[in-house]
Formats: structure tokens, sequence, C-alpha cells
């Protein structure tokens, strides 16, 4: 009971797009990234990008040197701040996915990458329509978030504690049409070892209060797995109509 009580106090002071309010040496690159950054990267070529909720810049690594004009928005200034000594020609403000502070139709392509399930239900369409406002006709929309099935929600805490929302397919496809989207390419990723480092994330977090040790034969082992269909989460292009 204790543990639990611990693990709800330390998931009541997230955000809705950081791990813990302390910035240490910035986010380390996930496999999610690189995922990201190959999933959309034909469709970004010499055009603008956001990316909202960049924290420290994990997709920025592979943008920072690819032919587009990319921009981020975060609300958090610490991490924008590490974010903009790594990536200096990279556009960093303070911003949310609800009140994106760009003119309309702005934007080639943009990023939201395991972002809308911390943001507040009353706030989720509204994130949705303003992304529609910055995007220009026929824009881009790259959008990750946790998977609906129930092995994807088993091995969520943060689920059971009222903190994650998980989608399928067709409540994905609802929100974005209302949103005016509609999905263009979608893709499952993420299996039994990247639930595994979730997991692990966690214990070392709530209960050995440490910070996960590094496991490269884990992270192979991710990289690998993510060539594959998966499980645990949902990877989509939607495309502004």
């Amino acid at each position: 009971m204790k543990i639990v009580k611990l693990l709800i106090m330390e998931m009541k002071d997230l955000n809705y797009l950081s791990y813990s309010k302390k910035v240490d040496d910035g986010e380390k690159l996930q496999y999610w990234h690189k995922f990201n950054f190959d999933f959309i990267q034909d469709q970004i070529k010499d055009r603008k990008i956001l990316d909202i909720g960049c924290w420290t810049g994990g997709l920025e690594y592979y943008l920072n040197d690819f032919s587009c004009e990319p921009y981020a928005i975060d609300i958090d200034e610490r991490a924008l701040s590490i974010a903009k000594i790594k990536f200096p020609r990279i556009k960093f403000q303070v911003g949310n996915a609800w009140n994106i502070p760009f003119e309309e139709g702005y934007f080639d392509a943009v990023v939201l990458s395991f972002v809308l399930e911390h943001i507040k239900g009353t706030k989720e369409m509204e994130a949705l329509h303003e992304i529609n406002r910055v995007l220009k006709p026929g824009g881009i929309f790259l959008l990750c978030v946790p998977a609906g099935n129930i092995i994807s929600r088993l091995v969520d805490p943060a689920y059971f504690l009222g903190r994650h929302r998980h989608y399928n397919r067709r409540r994905l496809k609802r929100i974005l049409s209302l949103s005016g989207f509609e999905i263009i390419k979608l893709a499952y990723r993420g299996g039994w070892h990247n639930t595994s480092k979730m997991l692990l994330f966690y214990f070392y977090k709530f209960i050995l209060r440490r910070q996960l040790p590094e496991m490269k034969w884990l992270e192979q082992k991710i990289a690998d797995e993510f060539k594959c269909t998966g499980y645990d989460g949902v990877y989509l292009i939607a495309k502004k109509i």
C-alpha cells in the first residue's frame, strides 16, 4: 500500500510531457525517436515541421542534420534550455498542444509523440483542432499513442491510476475525423522487450529511486523488435483534409 501511495504521489507530480520534474543531462535517445524519423522523413524533406512535447530533443537528434526546417515546443523551460544547447539550429520555444504559438497554416508537418495520452481529457480535442489549425492544407500529422489492447494497458501502471489513456484504431479514426484528419498510414510497434524496459523504468524510478542503468543488450532487442509489428504503441500518419 505504501508503494502504491508513493507511485500515486509521483504520478501527480508529472506534467503532461515530462517523465520527471528533474532535468539532468537530458533525454536519452529512445527507440521510438528513430522509428518516428524513419516513418515520416520522406514527407518532411525541405519542409517546416513542428515537434510538440520535444522535451530535451529526442526526435531533434535526427531532424538536426536533415534537410528540413524544424521547430519544437515544450512546456518545460529547463528541458528547452538543454535542447537549445544541443541543437542550436532548431527553433525552440515554450508552448503547449492546445495553444500552439504559431499562425494558421504555418507548418507542413506536426509531430505529437506520446503526449496526447497525458493531456487532460477535456483538452484532447482542443489540442487536435489546434494542430489542424497550424497545418497547411494537406499537411501531415504524425501521432504516436499507447495502444488500446489489454496487454498494453495491463503493463502501464499509469493507466490504472487514471493518468494515461490508451487508444484503439476505432477511437483514433473517430477523434481524428472530428478534428479534420484522415489516417493514411498506421503501424503497431513495441513488444515484450519494450514492455520490460518500461516496467524496469517504473521500478527504478519509484521503488529504487534511481535512474535506470544502461542496458545495451535490451536496447538491441528493442531495436530488433521495432522492425516487426508489435502491440504496445500506435504510430500513425494522418493528413489534414
